[in-house]
């Protein structure tokens, strides 16, 4: 019986010698072959006809050993290249919080060099000055090493964290609004970038070594939180599933919160109606600033969360196209501060329409 390995070394052997010529030749004459055994006749014929089988044979086996080639060297540039991985770690400390990489190499890698090439977060658009510029070189943890052995691994700095505590009711419970500020530099007021809990952002990284194809990959960045209470940094590896999760996910919180502003709205208009149009006067000379926060942390978080909403979310929000301005009764009586009264409440109404029509074109939008 024939081994496969002798028959991929004997092929090996052969088209080394003649592969390539045999090839080329036998694709170019398989024509002529061919128009000559249907011009002659008798034995002449039967010979040319065979001449172009040959041909033909010959072409066919150098068209699938020129594709296990390729195969073979796309195998090989997989065993060869650099392997990048996310390191899993528990946020204990107040202070900045190391958070890093792993690049390994089956073979000798010299000259390593590990990019952030690209990155989401919340100050991609609002927070263009304070923003690091991409691509960042990342630093390996023993400084000066950029060399790695055969079947080892390095660890590079990704950036560090701080964390802001804060809170944030999501339907009927309160969670923690934890805000994860993280920083490429020791400075404090630039190269920054922000992270909100339990969201995935997109980073594509890049690693080069002299000699060794270049590794990209892509990841989700998240903060979660830990059975232990400890929130958790995660670097989880970009697949058909986990872009699909990810969307899932990001989109199901952003509905949540919308929703939670819907219920803020619709409270506040059902505050100002239990009161007469003199009192809310009296309580608001300076302004109402209990609907100016609801206002204002709407726009913020639609302005932090541009990408999920998309850019004319907030016009939408902000929107008085078919607005109810229907009267709307006093049961304390009319008086001169009627109109600002009532402007609030339809003001309030029609704002939670905007977020219902919002939420609904969310839900319909493909992921």
């Amino acid at each position: 019986m024939f081994k496969k390995e002798k028959i991929i070394r004997t092929g090996k052997i052969l088209f080394s010698v003649c592969g390539e010529w045999t090839g080329l030749m036998s694709g170019g004459l398989t024509v002529p072959f061919t128009i000559a055994a249907l011009y002659y006749q008798g034995h002449n014929r039967r010979l040319f006809v065979i001449l172009a089988f040959v041909a033909l044979a010959i072409f066919a086996i150098r068209a699938v050993w020129r594709n296990y080639q390729l195969q073979e060297k796309l195998r090989a540039n997989q065993l060869t290249g650099l392997f990048i991985d996310g390191i899993s770690s528990a946020i204990t400390t107040s202070n900045r919080h190391q958070c890093q990489i792993r690049v390994s190499s089956v073979k000798t890698a010299d000259n390593v060099q590990v990019e952030i090439f690209d990155m989401e977060d919340e100050l991609a658009e609002v927070g263009k000055f304070i923003h690091p510029t991409f691509p960042i070189i990342l630093k390996p943890e023993i400084a000066g090493i950029n060399t790695i052995n055969p079947g080892s691994s390095q660890k590079y700095n990704l950036f560090q964290v701080g964390k802001s505590d804060g809170a944030k009711r999501i339907g009927n419970e309160l969670f923690p609004d934890k805000n994860f500020v993280c920083y490429f530099t020791e400075e404090a007021t630039k190269d920054v970038a922000l992270f909100r809990g339990k969201k995935h952002y997109h980073i594509k990284i890049v690693a080069t070594a002299r000699d060794l194809p270049k590794t990209e990959q892509g990841f989700f960045v998240r903060f979660s939180r830990n059975d232990d209470d400890f929130w958790r940094f995660n670097l989880i590896p970009v697949t058909p599933s986990s872009e699909k999760e990810a969307r899932e996910f990001n989109r199901a919180l952003v509905v949540a919160t919308l929703g939670q502003f819907r219920l803020d709205l619709l409270g506040r208009a059902k505050q100002i109606i239990k009161i007469s149009s003199n009192q809310y006067h009296d309580e608001n000379k300076e302004g109402d600033d209990a609907s100016a926060r609801i206002f204002n942390e709407i726009t913020s978080y639609f302005g932090q969360n541009a990408i999920d909403l998309g850019t004319n979310a907030l016009a939408d929000f902000q929107s008085k196209q078919n607005m109810d301005r229907t009267p709307i009764h006093d049961n304390f009586g009319e008086t001169i501060y009627h109109d600002d009264w009532q402007w609030m409440q339809q003001w309030l109404i029609q704002s939670e329409k905007n977020l219902t029509k919002i939420i609904d074109k969310l839900n319909a939008k493909p992921l």
